[in-house]
This record gives structure tokens, C-alpha cells and sequence, in this order.
């Protein structure tokens, strides 16, 4: 597949006429990714001291994609829901379906190693288990549902 007809097939065309990029549940692999490296950060041997800004910076920053894929999705849903059957029905994509409810859990880990800092004890604990509580229950959803 040529470099432009793989940016023609991201982008779908709305119902309205306009165009949107497709956002599948594997763009949800970037939080992961994003919050592993925050999540490791902070348990390096020796050195993790003089990581926790890093970590910080990172997880922050996982934060932000989290919510912004979040709102992506949810637009997409309402606009052009045949993006969401299409993805169900594609084999490959749907093994990506598990990636969201691993990401609100990377952002939970996250939440309890260096999200105490900034948001205090008390808020962190509660948010990371509504966090992981979400990602749980969705993991299982799409382990139910999909397969």
C-alpha cells in the first residue's frame, strides 16, 4: 500500500459530507506506551530519584493523549458510527479492543506511583481504583463481547 492511499484509508468520510481521521481502539496502544515509560521511571534501581520529574512529565503527557482519544472517540461514535462497526468487524482491529481498558490501567499505575505529588494522596488512591475499576470492566467487556 502506497504512502497515500494509507492516509486516504485513516480518513472516512462523515455523514454531513465532511472528513474525519478514523480513530481505532489501537490508538489507545499509545497511552500504554506512553505511560510504561512513566510507570518504569520511577522503579529504576538506584536512579529513580532523579527520575520522578520525568515520570511526571510523562505520565502527564499520557494523561492529556488519554483524555484527547477519549473525546476522539466519543465524537466518532456519534458522528460516524459505521467506524465503530467497521472496526468490530475488522479481525485485526479488533484485537485492539482490549488496548483502552489497558490504557485507563497504565494511567491507574501511573495515578499511584507519581500522580501523588500533584493530586494528593487521597485523590490519587480514588482515582486510580476508578481507574482500574473502568479498566477492568471494560477488559472484561471486550474479552465477553468481542471473542
Amino acid at each position: 500500500m502506497t504512502e497515500q492511499s494509507q492516509s486516504q484509508a485513516m480518513v472516512a468520510n462523515d455523514d454531513d459530507g465532511g472528513r474525519s481521521i478514523e480513530i481505532g481502539p489501537n490508538w489507545f496502544a499509545s497511552v500504554m506506551g506512553t505511560g510504561i515509560i512513566a510507570n518504569a521511571a520511577v522503579g529504576v534501581p538506584l536512579i529513580s530519584d532523579h527520575l520522578h520529574g520525568f515520570a511526571t512529565a510523562v505520565w502527564l503527557v499520557a494523561c492529556v493523549i488519554l483524555i484527547g482519544l477519549i473525546i476522539a472517540v466519543i465524537r466518532q461514535w456519534i458522528v460516524t458510527p459505521h467506524l465503530v462497526r467497521k472496526h468490530t468487524g475488522d479481525p485485526t482491529m479488533a484485537q485492539f479492543f482490549g488496548a483502552p481498558p489497558m490504557a485507563l490501567m497504565t494511567i491507574a499505575g501511573g495515578t499511584l506511583l507519581v500522580g501523588e505529588p500533584i493530586r494528593g494522596a487521597a485523590l490519587s488512591i480514588k482515582s486510580a481504583w476508578i481507574l482500574w475499576g473502568l479498566g477492568t470492566l471494560g477488559g472484561l467487556g471486550t474479552a465477553t463481547l468481542l471473542y
